[in-house]
């Protein structure tokens, strides 16, 4: 007789664009986190994602442009703030 099953459940997370669903699975060592502001944070500091002031939209590079020049992150916005984007769709 067993007190415990042999397998234990765990919660992880991992970062989602709100846009296309595009879910970041690579975080160096790791695939997900235990809590879920890690892999925004990381997402968001690490790999040029966009989180909105109220924290309900991330965009992955790919879903985000320059509201000034609708250029992408990989263009050149020398002269513009990029910290304006907004969502492809």
């Amino acid at each position: 007789m067993t007190n415990f099953p042999p397998v234990h459940e765990v919660t992880y997370y991992q970062a989602r664009c709100t846009n296309c669903g595009l879910i970041m699975d690579s975080y160096g060592e790791y695939t997900a986190w235990s809590d879920p502001d890690s892999p925004v944070s990381e997402a968001r500091d690490i790999c040029d994602w966009y989180q909105s002031d109220d924290a309900e939209t991330l965009l992955c590079r790919q879903c985000q442009i320059c509201t000034e020049c609708d250029g992408s992150p990989d263009d050149d916005h020398e002269d513009h703030d990029f910290t304006l984007r907004e969502c492809v769709t």
